[in-house]
């Protein structure tokens, strides 16, 4: 009898056991296959109590950019500029498919032309604040060789490294300055386009390429490679930076004062610094 009693007993417990753990897992919560919206949970702030604004600006300016970035966020510390570099035809390319941009840095008036042409910029925020010139750069192991362009028409099998001159300005003007001296088509096959001046160096760096085209501000980034030549200004269109607001802009104040400071004295001697030249 004593057995079965506590045969019975024991059973009872596992039951009730068993029902309390059914009851547990059940008012827990579980996240499989829901997301944060479902969980009403909100996403991180990556900078909360701050105001972001995003500029696009051509990769030669990277350098400049990071200390004017320092300085103006160590004045204005409730924003966080966040910079979007590249060559300024696919920046213009981004805005016009409706990227979300404040303040657009090119580095030719052809992409902001195309902007302004399609109503993208804010009315009486649009102007040039530096310029540039630009230069044939040439790896060391070679500078004994390539001292001007005219050294150029020398290559064979050696390559030489310019910008897309329809999506690149530098490209472009490199483009105009060969054709000035009717070399241009000569040299195509010699040619190894590249998406941004950057890449420029770095082909002409790692000897990819003997020699290549790229702003003068640029050249100060290059590790082995010297500049042998400033090509002659009146070979190209003048070399411009225009700057403008985005119509769009989600943060307009904030905007205006950041496109105010890239316009002041203080940040034409960060350009200056880093090989931008002043403009007229």
């Amino acid at each position: 009898m004593k057995k079965a009693y506590f045969k019975k007993v024991s059973l009872i417990l596992l039951i009730f056991i068993l029902i309390l753990a059914t009851a547990a897992c059940s008012n827990s919560t579980s996240t499989d296959g829901l997301d944060g919206e479902d969980l009403n949970i909100k996403s991180p702030v990556e900078n909360p109590g701050k105001v972001d604004i995003t500029v696009s600006a051509a990769i030669s300016l990277t350098d400049a950019l990071d200390d004017i970035k320092t300085i103006y966020e160590e004045d204005n510390p409730n924003v966080h500029i966040i910079y979007n570099f590249g060559s300024s035809g696919s920046l213009m390319q981004q805005i016009q498919e409706g990227a979300p941009v404040d303040i657009f840095l090119s580095a030719a008036q052809k992409q902001m032309d195309q902007l302004e042409d399609r109503g993208l910029i804010l009315g009486g925020y649009r102007a040039d604040f530096v310029g540039n010139n630009l230069v044939l750069l040439v790896n060391k192991n070679y500078q004994d060789r390539i001292k001007s362009l005219d050294d150029l028409l020398n290559l064979e099998e050696e390559k030489m490294a310019m910008g897309e001159p329809e999506s690149v300005p530098a490209g472009k003007y490199t483009a105009e300055s060969l054709n000035s001296l009717g070399v241009y088509e000569d040299l195509l096959d010699n040619i190894v386009f590249a998406k941004n001046v950057r890449q420029v160096i770095t082909y002409v760096d790692s000897e990819n390429a003997v020699a290549g085209f790229c702003y003068g501000s640029d050249a100060i980034v290059a590790e082995n490679s010297v500049v042998a030549e400033i090509v002659k200004d009146e070979s190209h269109e003048p070399i411009v930076y225009p700057a403008a607001i985005m119509k769009d802009s989600a943060n307009m104040d904030t905007s205006k004062d950041f496109y105010n400071f890239i316009l002041s004295n203080e940040a034409k001697k960060i350009f200056q610094k880093y090989g931008f030249t002043k403009i007229d």
